[in-house]
């Protein structure tokens, strides 16, 4: 068990604790084995991840061919197409690791198709206004686009948002 994961599960159970509740990563208590101490799940429709976040990512030398290799059947082609589609409402918003901005690409299959649907929210900095925003489209970099020029629309009423 992590450092931090067990601390904070140690402070929960303290007879003197302040702590009421903890939320910790899904996968995070599952590979710890302790899958059966997760009382509720929340949604990304309750509280929208970063754009781009829990993807991971391998970078290695264009010419080291050997550990592309070695590592190829680690690619999953549909969270690549995620991402691309969440980097893209990123780059579009002027989108940076603080940027009020969260979303996801979610990869819908259905009987022979494939859609995906986009969704990003854009906060204002002081908290008082947002926009919700969601486009699904069978190609993900055109859903993606509708979002980000949506939210950009919206931005000058709502939120600040980099056109």
């Amino acid at each position: 068990m992590t450092l931090r994961v067990g601390a904070r599960l140690r402070a929960l159970h303290e007879p003197d604790s302040r702590i009421d509740a903890l939320v910790v990563a899904t996968c995070s208590m599952e590979r710890l084995g302790l899958p059966h101490l997760i009382t509720e799940r929340i949604s990304p429709e309750v509280i929208c991840p970063p754009l781009g976040a829990a993807i991971i990512a391998f970078q290695t030398r264009e010419d080291d061919k050997s550990t592309c290799q070695a590592i190829n059947f680690l690619h999953d082609p549909a969270t690549a197409t995620e991402a691309e589609a969440e980097r893209l409402v990123l780059r579009r918003l002027g989108g940076f690791c603080n940027a009020p901005l969260a979303g996801y690409c979610r990869t819908n299959r259905g009987q022979g198709s494939t859609t995906y649907t986009v969704r990003a929210r854009s906060f204002a900095v002081d908290g008082g206004s947002s926009a919700d925003v969601r486009r699904t489209s069978s190609d993900a970099r055109k859903a993606a686009l509708a979002v980000s020029h949506e939210l950009t629309r919206l931005g000058d009423q709502t939120v600040a948002v980099k056109p």
